[in-house]
């Protein structure tokens, strides 16, 4: 099953507190169990994080970039988080 949720604002500081609720969520998501009858069941999440950077204009620019991030934690086995990098300075300029 796939899921997207997008989290805009909402009180979150910086990348770096995005990655720790993120990581919080991915350890819940794993810790949970869920059984019917004899059988016990669990899942896994893989999360992308991502910020505004400049020169982003659009809402789904950053969608984008999420995704991207996303993709990456998939890639690298899943059940993780991941984030995009920052443009380097002159790039972003």
């Amino acid at each position: 099953m796939e899921c997207d949720v997008c989290v805009v604002g909402g009180g979150i500081a910086g990348c770096s507190a995005a990655l720790h609720l993120a990581e919080r969520l991915r350890l819940g998501v794993s810790r949970a169990r869920a059984a019917n009858g004899a059988i016990s069941h669990t899942a896994t999440v893989s999360i992308g994080v991502s910020q505004r950077e400049a020169g982003m204009t659009r809402m789904d620019e950053l969608i984008k970039a999420a995704d991207n991030a996303l993709y990456d934690a998939k890639r690298a086995g899943r059940d993780r988080v991941a984030a995009t990098k920052p443009a380097p300075a002159a790039v972003r300029a």
